[in-house]
């Protein structure tokens, strides 16, 4: 395959990943996010640098976000949400989050390829995201992985977006909150 070839089978994983994921799922995690406190964000790998992204979007639109393990990251409490991003489910350091979160008060909100999976267990909303890969398909072999991660940015998009518009934000109002230490 070239390049080219690639491009396409990206686009349609992602095109699936995110076809998967049922409306009214992403809607409850818009109101939890709405309602939070602070928003902390949790995973591993791939999926952490994905679901960063987010968290910065949501800190540019006003809210108030923290990465776990990030230095400047305060403890959870009552009136927290912790979104964990994990296709396994299973990934035992951000379990122990989740379990921690728990027990500081905190809700938790999933988003992950395994709804039968123990994170899904922990968490008190989850929302499915496949990972993209069809059986026998040419990205069932690639070494990177699934569309999982890579799906995690738009639909966070779509989150930020519906936010945005919720709270009056402005590309202006926004440009407040920009990093200017770059």
């Amino acid at each position: 395959m070239c390049a080219r070839d690639y491009r396409a089978e990206v686009v349609a994983g992602i095109e699936a990943s995110l076809s998967s994921v049922c409306a009214q799922r992403v809607d409850a995690l818009t109101r939890e996010i709405g309602s939070a406190e602070r928003i902390f964000f949790a995973a591993a790998g791939r999926s952490f640098l994905m679901i960063k992204a987010l968290a910065m979007a949501l800190m540019q639109i006003g809210y108030r976000v923290h990465a776990v393990g990030d230095v400047s990251t305060p403890g959870v409490a009552r009136g927290d949400l912790l979104i964990v991003a994990s296709s396994s489910g299973e990934t035992p350091s951000v379990l122990l989050f989740i379990e921690q979160a728990r027990a500081g008060g905190a809700k938790v909100a999933l988003i992950t390829s395994s709804p039968g999976s123990s994170m899904a267990q922990a968490a008190d909303l989850v929302v499915e995201m496949s990972d993209g890969v069809e059986r026998g398909s040419p990205q069932a072999g690639w070494t990177t992985g699934s569309f999982f991660e890579l799906a995690l940015a738009p639909l966070g998009d779509c989150i930020v977006e519906t936010l945005a518009a919720a709270n009056g934000a402005s590309r202006e109002s926004v440009h407040g909150n920009h990093a200017n230490l770059e």
